[in-house]
């Protein structure tokens, strides 16, 4: 899990609390506060029409979805975000096409706006132009704004060299943010007049192999922003948190793991106006409850003065 989580995080009746952060002031907002965002959150559906490959059942992941939405829907979440792999490989451009339009359709159909952020199997036998064709979504990194709360969607997917990736043309461990996205994502935090949380596919917490080779750089820029009140990440497919100078990076549970419904994972994100945030996790996604980043941020500075 990493040293982040330290002395101030357990685990108990399947939820994940910071102990110590989320209280005071932060705990009023879950006791019936109401939030300024909330967001349905799924990973990694990597829907395919081909036979299990371990954990990873591709044939029940579009069911998985299906039910999934149904749970979400009824809570009106103000967007629903996809963070990354949203198909797997095909053996044709066509199939790879048709199982991407088949989610997002399941998508559309709810009538709630959505974003997909880029994920590496996304791009097998499509650039990022075409996907965002495919799947009426963005293709690369935005930002938006509901009531105060900033949301930066992050696209790892470029090579160390600063090339898109595209066709299967990439190694799905060279991961990159280049300095142009690295520029805009400054931008919007300085511009930020609440609290921000940022998505991103591959990881930003330096786990080997999975995170982007410049992940230190792209914290640099969270941390020294003191807005940062969440960073939610796919890629890993497992429940997973560490919290590096008071900001929390964690890891949602996939959908495509697991034959039966009740393995997938997804979840409802709220944030609130003092930059508290709750995941109240379905299925396999643990619960998560977080204190506000000011809070985080104070702690933090006692620590190093202990």
């Amino acid at each position: 899990m990493g040293g982040g989580l330290s002395r101030r995080a357990f685990l108990g009746q399947g939820s994940l609390v910071l102990a110590g952060l989320a209280s005071g002031r932060a705990w009023a907002a879950f006791d019936g506060g109401k939030p300024l965002a909330t967001i349905g959150l799924l990973t990694d559906i990597h829907h395919a029409n081909k036979i299990d490959m371990g954990s990873r059942c591709y044939r029940a992941s579009l069911s998985k979805v299906n039910f999934a939405l149904s749970k979400l829907v009824p809570l009106a979440p103000d967007r629903l975000v996809h963070l990354g792999d949203l198909i797997d490989s095909h053996k044709t451009d066509l199939a790879e096409e048709m199982a991407a339009r088949t989610v997002a359709q399941r998508f559309l159909e709810t009538g709630i706006p959505y974003h997909f952020i880029m994920g590496n199997h996304c791009l097998n036998r499509m650039d990022k132009d075409r996907y965002a064709e495919v799947t009426k979504s963005a293709g690369t990194y935005e930002a938006f704004d509901i009531n105060g709360v900033r949301f930066l969607c992050l696209d790892a997917c470029h090579r160390s060299d600063g090339a898109d990736y595209a066709m299967g043309r990439y190694d799905w461990q060279d991961s990159f943010i280049p300095e142009k996205q690295i520029d805009w994502i400054g931008r919007q935090l300085s511009s930020a007049k609440g609290p921000v949380v940022v998505f991103s596919h591959q990881l930003l917490d330096g786990m080997p192999t999975m995170s982007v080779r410049n992940h230190e750089r792209v914290r640099q820029v969270l941390t020294k922003s003191g807005k940062v009140a969440a960073v939610f990440q796919g890629h890993f497919h497992q429940n997973r948190l560490r919290t590096i100078q008071g900001i929390p990076y964690t890891v949602l549970r996939s959908v495509i793991d697991g034959p039966e419904i009740a393995n997938c994972g997804f979840s409802r994100l709220s944030v609130f106006a003092d930059g508290s945030v709750k995941l109240d996790g379905f299925e396999e996604q643990e619960t998560l409850a977080l204190g506000s980043f000011r809070t985080r941020k104070l702690l933090l500075a006692r620590s190093r003065i202990d």
